[in-house]
């Protein structure tokens, strides 16, 4: 279940199923926060024209959900590619260069990513208890990011796919998502994973959230969860890069190992 909460104001959603197996997790939208148009309110990127300012106190209001605060969470420089890093207590507050996935398999460990329409991908492994979280791209998901993510997880952790849950969260739809053929095109030369897409007489409509379930049915993953959530659809709640021709801000998500209970 994707389940919509509110606290002290923000606006944010989680996945029950998660959640219950001791992945503290906040899925943000775009509710709660100090920014102006066209980053209202709750943007927590400094790679639009909001003011560091604004953006660190969005981002300490969603970092309070979990009891952190900015300076506790993993960041990463996205780069639309596929490549995964290993994070640990040691990289708290650290920004991750050059990668567009990030696991762990230490319990406090806050990963933090931001989004406008790529597609949050959370990978849980309940029996080695590690998690990742992957920004999901078109270009990562040509590259097979998910499958990637998944096989290093297997060759980091010991992970098996039969065990692994797939979570994935809000972002652009098919219905909004016309891209070019060389788009299409670029998952065969990319030699990774199959592609879902709806031709409409001469326009392509590329369905990143159902390409990454398939990707982790590849893999043989048992459990794929989805939002439900096109970005594009639902203005009031998140950021869509597409929706609002590049004008916008980027909403975060958390993602955190919980101590295991005695």
């Amino acid at each position: 279940m994707f389940e919509q909460r509110k606290h002290e104001g923000v606006t944010y959603f989680v996945f029950k199923e998660l959640e219950d197996q001791g992945v503290a997790h906040v899925i943000g939208t775009r509710q709660g926060g100090v920014s102006p148009p066209p980053f209202d309110t709750l943007n927590v990127s400094l790679a639009v024209e909001d003011t560091p300012e604004r953006v660190r106190e969005n981002r300490a209001r969603l970092a309070r959900i979990l009891h952190l605060t900015p300076d506790d969470l993993v960041r990463v420089h996205l780069v639309h590619g596929a490549q995964a890093e290993k994070v640990g207590r040691e990289h708290k507050g650290t920004m991750i260069r050059h990668r567009d996935a990030l696991m762990t398999d230490e319990p406090g460990v806050p990963l933090f990513m931001t989004f406008a329409d790529c597609i949050p991908v959370i990978i849980f492994d309940p029996i080695h208890r590690a998690v990742a979280l992957v920004h999901a791209g078109w270009r990562g998901t040509a590259a097979g990011i998910t499958m990637r993510t998944i096989a290093q997880m297997q060759q980091t952790y010991g992970s098996r796919p039969e065990d692994l849950v797939v979570a994935l969260g809000p972002g652009i739809g098919r219905c909004h998502y016309e891209v070019g053929m060389d788009v299409i095109e670029a998952f065969d030369v990319f030699g990774r994973g199959p592609v879902v897409f709806e031709k409409k007489g001469r326009r392509y409509f590329l369905d990143l959230v159902e390409t990454n379930a398939q990707q982790a049915a590849m893999m043989h993953v048992p459990t794929v969860l989805k939002s439900g959530y096109c970005t594009a659809c639902h203005p009031d709640l998140f950021f869509s890069h597409r929706g609002e021709k590049g004008k916008t801000g980027r909403f975060g998500v958390i993602v955190m190992l919980r101590e295991p209970q005695p």
